[in-house]
């Protein structure tokens, strides 16, 4: 069809060929619909890691509502005067206190000329003794931030790797510190030469170090890379460096700015690194605009406003927790559509993100839901449907209602249809 066009194109006026034929190739493109399917088993537990974890605060105990709701898993900060109280705190809530050792010292970038290299005083060693004074074996030690950042240190290789040898020998040496968890490298990247650099030379060096760290900033397009290189670290650099005796990989921020209000895009990175199976990681923090840095602002990284009211990617994080308690076998047919299933003793659940882009009209999506014990009861079941939609930097009181109505279940399945799903958007599905 598109050459016939062409060609009688051509016959009639050459100079309107090239506009036709962007036309014909790109309309039916620019707003397309599509259909999909997924499928639910809830009979099929599936365990996860949750990668819900934040970096810093300023008021802990304004955020334990938070904490209880959200239910991170790893919280990374800095030491502050009451950070034994805040461990105590995180500790309560189950969740593993990361403490970066670096950030109380301090960095080029905030000390300015007043800033002297740890590898020429005794300053460090000080400040890590103290802070191992007063929290023990309660925390995760991250020995060094980003130490190739100019702004973090700036290090070579070499005088990053005595450092680190230096603080890991210190508190291997203090009471009790041969069962401390110490983390590391936290590089800015994974750069797969100078993590093995740094792996070869903990090797030789007789260095043991529980929880290998580095900052993931990958989203979109380069999540099959990133994927990549985890399966490396996996399968060729911890198997070939064992006596460096990593037990679990957190990676302690991840989560680019460019993303960090979209609840669909956070969810497909959150989707990716459950597959690679992660154990657990932490969302970056930002500036948000001028003189707002949501490292500092006691909003959770973001998720919260300046005023403490909730955005749509708190709504999205939540949710997601949620889905990590009895998560169960969610199937898509859909590349783009990020699914999670799971249940409690009355109701099952889905997550379901659309991170398609805006070029997708619309999406049409019918479920099969199977498994649910519900199902074997009841002929008929009631179906709750919300939405949230991505309101960046604005708030989101609730998610959105759409509809309820009741749905029949036909041998123990339960058929349901969707449609013109929205592009960016969360849908949430309550049956009970």
């Amino acid at each position: 069809m598109i050459l016939k066009n062409f060609l009688f194109l051509k016959l009639i006026n050459k100079s309107f060929v090239f506009t036709s034929l962007l036309f014909l190739f790109i309309t039916p493109f620019s707003c397309q619909n599509l259909s999909g399917s997924i499928t639910v088993d809830f009979q099929k537990d599936i365990p996860v890691n949750s990668m819900v974890g934040f970096l810093h605060f300023n008021n802990i105990y304004k955020l334990e509502p938070h904490l209880k709701q959200l239910k991170p898993k790893y919280w990374r900060f800095r030491w502050m005067d009451d950070s034994t109280e805040a461990v105590n705190l995180l500790i309560k809530n189950d969740i593993i206190p990361i403490i970066v050792l670096s950030d109380k010292y301090g960095y080029p970038d905030n000390l300015g000329k007043n800033w002297k290299t740890p590898l020429k005083s005794d300053e460090y060693k000080k400040t890590v003794k103290f802070i191992y004074s007063k929290l023990g074996n309660k925390v995760i030690y991250d020995i060094w931030n980003e130490p190739y950042m100019s702004g973090f240190g700036g290090f070579s290789s070499k005088d990053f790797f005595i450092l680190f040898k230096e603080i890991h020998d210190l508190i291997r040496s203090l009471p009790g510190g041969v069962d401390a968890l110490i983390t590391g490298p936290s590089f800015e990247e994974l750069n797969r030469y100078e993590i093995e650099k740094f792996f070869k030379f903990c090797n030789d060096n007789n260095i043991r170090f529980d929880i290998l760290s580095w900052h993931e900033w990958r989203n979109e397009g380069d999540l099959k890379n990133m994927s990549s290189d985890i399966y490396w670290v996996k399968n060729y650099l911890l198997k070939k460096y064992p006596k460096v005796g990593i037990k679990k990989i957190v990676l302690t921020e991840i989560v680019h700015a460019n993303i960090q209000f979209s609840p669909t895009q956070v969810l497909k990175v959150y989707d990716t690194l459950e597959k690679d199976k992660i154990d657990g990681a932490c969302r970056g923090c930002f500036f948000e605009g001028v003189g707002v840095i949501n490292c500092e602002n006691n909003s959770i990284t973001g998720l919260l406003d300046h005023s403490g009211n909730a955005r749509s990617i708190w709504w999205a994080t939540k949710l997601y927790s949620q889905s990590t308690e009895n998560r169960v076998d969610s199937n898509t047919t859909l590349e783009d559509m990020i699914s999670f299933a799971s249940y409690d003793k009355n109701n099952g659940y889905l997550l379901l993100a659309n991170n398609y882009k805006h070029t997708i009209k619309n999406i049409n999506v019918t479920f099969k839901l199977k498994g649910l014990p519900l199902f074997k009861k009841n002929k008929k079941l009631k179906v709750y449907l919300y939405k949230i939609p991505n309101t960046e930097k604005k708030t989101l009181k609730s998610p959105i209602f759409v509809y309820t109505q009741f749905e029949t279940v036909k041998n123990g399945v339960l058929n349901l249809e969707i449609k013109n799903f929205a592009p960016q958007e969360l849908l949430y599905m309550i049956v009970k």
